[in-house]
């Protein structure tokens, strides 16, 4: 099965597709809603399979989904990585695993899910500032396990933040700073 990706040169204004099975992703990515007047209309994206973030900002103004199954693989590398939802109900479900020893940053419009368990195999977050910072007004939802190299920060604007399986937070530089609405189940 072939997934078609988009990467937006910013300075030149151009979009360019990529066909690819095992997706490395070094620079920043976006995704718009309409190619061209002629082109197809896209509602959201969908990464299957074993995706690398090494060190960018991830960022769609449609719902974005990584993985079909907890077998899949999310790779966090090369630097911190934000991923970020900017239109109107536009969610974020994470079906795969996540690990990589850089931090994360979410700023979804809506709702994150994460639905298998992320720092399983390498903790996420580098054990300085945050590992995990979450901006995103709508409710972050982690139903599997959760382990950090270090604190984790929630915006005093960000929605409930749900932990529903076991949180392991490493003695990195930065202490945990909950400043909006948590539930523990």
């Amino acid at each position: 099965k072939v997934v078609l990706y988009f990467q937006q040169v910013r300075s030149l204004g151009l979009v360019r597709w990529l066909e690819v099975g095992v997706n490395l992703f070094r620079v920043p990515l976006y995704r718009v809603a309409e190619l061209d007047a002629s082109g197809p209309a896209l509602s959201a994206t969908t990464l299957n399979a074993n995706v690398t973030l090494d060190g960018l900002t991830f960022k769609s103004d449609g719902a974005v989904t990584f993985g079909n199954a907890g077998t899949d693989q999310v790779t966090l590398s090369g630097g911190a990585v934000t991923i970020e939802t900017t239109g109107a109900g536009d969610t974020l479900t994470v079906n795969s695993l996540v690990d990589g020893a850089q931090n994360l940053t979410l700023d979804t419009a809506d709702a994150a899910v994460f639905k298998a368990a992320v720092g399983s195999v390498t903790a996420i977050g580098t054990g300085l500032g945050a590992a995990l910072t979450i901006d995103s007004p709508g409710t972050t939802t982690f139903e599997s396990t959760l382990q950090t190299a270090s604190g984790i920060t929630q915006a005093d604007t960000a929605g409930l933040v749900k932990f529903q399986d076991n949180v392991t937070i490493a003695a990195g530089n930065t202490a945990t700073t909950l400043n909006a609405n948590v539930t523990l189940d």
